[in-house]
C-alpha cells in the first residue's frame, strides 16, 4: 500500500500540501489524499506495468509489499502503463496523488462545487498558487491530473533530499 501520511513528506511540501488542501476545502473541490511517499520498490512495480509480462509484474508488486489489481475488476491490469519513470518525486517525498471525492473520483469533467469549471481544472490552479506544479497541465502522455509535485530547491540541502530537477 502507497503511504497517504502527509508527515513522509518533506517539510517545505507539507506545508505547500496543507495550503492546497486547506483552499479546496475552501472552495468547495472535495479532495482526497492516494499517494504521498512511495518506495523505489514499489515505483519499480509501478513501472513494470506495460513494460513487464503478468508473472513479473505480479512478483515486483510482491516485492513491494503491494497486491496486485484483481483481474476480475481491472483486466489486463499489468498491460496498461502507469508511470512514465522510475525517478518518481514521491521516492523524494516531494508529490501527492488525490482523488476527487464522490461517485467519479477521477472524472475530468466533474463539477461538484457547480460552478461551471472542472473540479480537476480548479484543483491544479489552486495547486499551481500553492507553488506546486500540476500534472493537469504537463502535455500528454505525461499528463498526470491526480499529480502535484514540489520542485522548488530549497536553501537547506536536507530539505531538498538531493532532488535534481
Amino acid at each position: 500500500m502507497f503511504s497517504t501520511d502527509i508527515s513522509e513528506l518533506l517539510p517545505g511540501t507539507q506545508k505547500k500540501i496543507l495550503r492546497l488542501e486547506e483552499w479546496c476545502l475552501q472552495t468547495g473541490v472535495y479532495i482526497r489524499r492516494t499517494c504521498t511517499y512511495r518506495s523505489s520498490v514499489a515505483q519499480k512495480a509501478l513501472y513494470a506495468r506495460g513494460r513487464e509480462n503478468y508473472a513479473d509484474c505480479v512478483e515486483l508488486y510482491k516485492e513491494a509489499g503491494l497486491v496486485p489489481p484483481l483481474d476480475a475488476f481491472e483486466p489486463n491490469w499489468w498491460k496498461k502503463k502507469v508511470t512514465w519513470t522510475l525517478n518518481s518525486m514521491h521516492s523524494k517525498r516531494r508529490a501527492v496523488d488525490y482523488c476527487m471525492r464522490g461517485k467519479s473520483p477521477y472524472d475530468l469533467k466533474v463539477d461538484i462545487n457547480r460552478n461551471e469549471v472542472p473540479d480537476w481544472e480548479e484543483f491544479a490552479i489552486i495547486a499551481q498558487k500553492c507553488g506546486l506544479n500540476a500534472g493537469y497541465f504537463w502535455k500528454p502522455p505525461k499528463r498526470d491530473c491526480p499529480h502535484v509535485q514540489d520542485d522548488e530547491i530549497y536553501a537547506n540541502k536536507e530539505e531538498n533530499n538531493n532532488v535534481k530537477i
